[in-house]
């Protein structure tokens, strides 16, 4: 069974893999940077990708000093 955190951590992946080239999942983590990669639609996919393999593996955290949010 996976704990609430690796639950939580799943979502915010995913939320990033889908939406992220709108910079969502960085509106909900609290960042304040979130519109910059809305401005370049994510990059072009290339800040998505990272964004979403620091997500995966835990380094990329809540603004708030949390390890993860539930959406």
């Amino acid at each position: 069974m996976k704990t609430s955190a690796t639950n939580s951590r799943l979502k915010m992946t995913l939320l990033c893999l889908f939406f992220g080239v709108f910079g969502l999942h960085r509106f909900v983590m609290g960042h304040s940077n979130w519109w910059v990669m809305q401005l370049t639609f994510g990059g072009f996919g290339v800040w998505v990708i990272i964004d979403a393999v620091r997500i995966a593996t835990g380094r990329l955290k809540m603004v708030h000093h949390e390890n993860y949010i539930a959406v």
